[in-house]
């Protein structure tokens, strides 16, 4: 936890959610092929607040989204998928990027596309899907992420335009 100052209490996970978690990490690894080609990119449309995604130029899914606000932008360019996580807790302010404050325990279905931290990954904490929202993450409703994350894998194209 990297402001574990704000903890008023201890916080426990259940020997049960961590073994699923590892079970399930486990499961995704083995399903990871090193140096096949992958035929998956995701695109993410800005002005569109969409997500796109396709397989062998087939599209797989088209969903609603929400991006980075304009002063926490969602960062432009082309990246790949370089870690996926079922859960993860994710705290701000980010040094450097922004002084917003957030507490998100259980962010869903995590995919890191940069290593400043910008990610696709579920939303619990808010409906607002077709607008800006986020603090420069990619905001999915949590059953699209999901889905999104078992289809992704790891190096998966990753292309956030305007």
């Amino acid at each position: 936890v990297r402001y574990n100052d704000r903890l008023a209490n201890d916080f426990y996970i259940s020997n049960d959610f961590l073994e699923h978690i590892n079970s399930y990490k486990e499961s995704v690894n083995k399903n990871i092929k090193k140096g096949v080609e992958i035929n998956k990119k995701i695109i993410v449309s800005l002005g569109e607040q969409k997500l796109y995604a396709y397989e062998d130029n087939q599209l797989f899914m088209e969903i609603s989204i929400s991006t980075g606000l304009d002063d926490l932008p969602t960062p432009r360019g082309t990246f790949g998928v370089f870690e996926k996580t079922p859960s993860r807790y994710m705290q701000g302010p980010l040094p450097n990027i922004s002084d917003q404050y957030y507490d998100l325990p259980g962010v869903p279905w995590t995919m890191y596309f940069t290593k400043e931290g910008a990610a696709i990954h579920g939303a619990y904490w808010h409906s607002e899907f077709g607008s800006q929202w986020s603090h420069g993450c990619v905001n999915l409703r949590p059953e699209d992420a999901e889905l999104l994350y078992n289809w992704t894998n790891i190096g998966t194209t990753v292309i956030v335009k305007n």
